[in-house]
């Protein structure tokens, strides 16, 4: 599989990384980072992540691409349209989550399509090698400053964990549990939290 185009596109306000690849034999295949999909759709990269492994016809679409922020998991544009069709928006309780939702699912339609035909044309990564380094660069100082947030971040619920009491109650215990959920959901991991 080789990366023919790379371009950041917008849902809205917020930006999506894509790229347009090239698995061989003719086959050209639009792919988004799952974690993007994640902040797209309001849900957990975890979550999605989940969904994916339950589902065989989904694990199909999946792939670890290095794109220019990193080496990162996607999802090919059919993966990306049947995991968005998946998200079942009438048991959503917070009406504004479940109308971005369906947002998300008429715009993947529409633009990833549009994208993977060549009606929004992809632009191509610059062949001066100058130039590929700058907006490498770019993209490590942009990662750079997510990973200090993130960092400060998770200093802060340590040391949020580090003055929670020992003995617990009913109340503490409660704090704590969600204290350590956050954690694991900033880690990016799947924790246990019994």
């Amino acid at each position: 599989m080789e990366l023919i185009h790379q371009k950041t596109i917008t849902f809205g306000d917020q930006p999506l990384e894509v790229a347009l690849a090239d698995f061989g034999n003719g086959k050209q295949e639009v792919v988004i980072p799952l974690a993007r999909l994640a902040e797209a759709t309001e849900q957990s990269p975890q979550s999605l992540h989940q969904m994916i492994r339950r589902d065989a016809l989904l694990t199909e679409y999946l792939i670890n691409v290095t794109l220019i922020s990193g080496k990162t998991a996607c999802m090919q544009r059919p993966g990306v349209l049947l995991l968005v069709a998946k998200l079942n928006t009438t048991r959503i309780k917070d009406k504004r989550k479940a109308a971005q939702i369906q947002a998300f699912q008429r715009w993947a339609a529409e633009t990833l399509d549009k994208s993977l035909f060549g009606e929004a044309q992809l632009p191509t990564l610059p062949s001066d090698p100058l130039q590929l380094f700058r907006i490498t660069l770019e993209a490590l100082e942009h990662n750079q400053a997510r990973l200090t947030a993130l960092e400060q971040h998770t200093q802060g619920l340590e040391q949020r964990l580090d003055n929670s009491p020992v003995s617990v109650d009913g109340q503490k215990a409660g704090h704590l549990h969600n204290l350590l959920k956050e954690l694991a959901q900033t880690m990016g991991g799947n924790y246990s939290l019994a």
